[in-house]
């Protein structure tokens, strides 16, 4: 049923979105100014075909998996809070894995989850061969963030999760 389509969606969630990147993940190769796909060497990168290939599938993959899917089960999940449905059995079911560890008022927080490793991988796939650097800082960064976030918002019905 539905469960199991929206468990296997939020399972794919972060292997769509590292496949999707990896194809503006780009390196120099040798000693040449050209860059070229980490995946795929004998593509240049930011060619007039590559750029076709970035625009019509990479970015509106990243929008529709990075940015919307995410949106989708909060619009979602907020319907089922705001009708105060969340406990109900057949609710449970459906999305019980998404929300049940934490705090009813933080029915969303997986959703962070998500946003949190969409980030990561973005810059380890974007950043990790050519700016280890930018890497490094992104992935502090958004590790920082959630840990400050989480912190603040103590979003997890065990207490003793929220110190983590």
């Amino acid at each position: 049923g539905i469960s199991v389509i929206v468990v296997a969606l939020f399972v794919l969630h972060s292997i769509i979105i590292a496949t999707v990147l990896k194809t503006i993940g780009c390196r120099q190769l040798g000693s040449s100014q050209e860059t070229y796909l980490t995946a795929s060497p004998e593509i240049q990168c930011w060619t007039v075909n590559h750029l076709f290939w970035v625009i019509s599938v990479t970015l509106p993959a990243v929008l529709m998996w990075g940015v919307l899917f995410p949106i989708l089960v909060v619009v979602v999940l907020k319907r089922y809070h705001q009708h105060k449905k969340l406990n109900q059995a057949s609710t449970i079911v459906k999305y019980g894995f998404l929300y049940k560890g934490y705090l009813n008022s933080k029915y969303y927080w997986e959703v962070l989850i998500l946003y949190r490793k969409g980030l990561l991988i973005f810059s380890v796939i974007v950043f990790g061969e050519t700016e280890p650097m930018i890497q490094w800082m992104i992935s502090h960064a958004v590790v920082l963030g959630s840990l400050v976030l989480q912190n603040i918002f103590k979003p997890f019905v065990v207490a003793e999760l929220n110190q983590m």
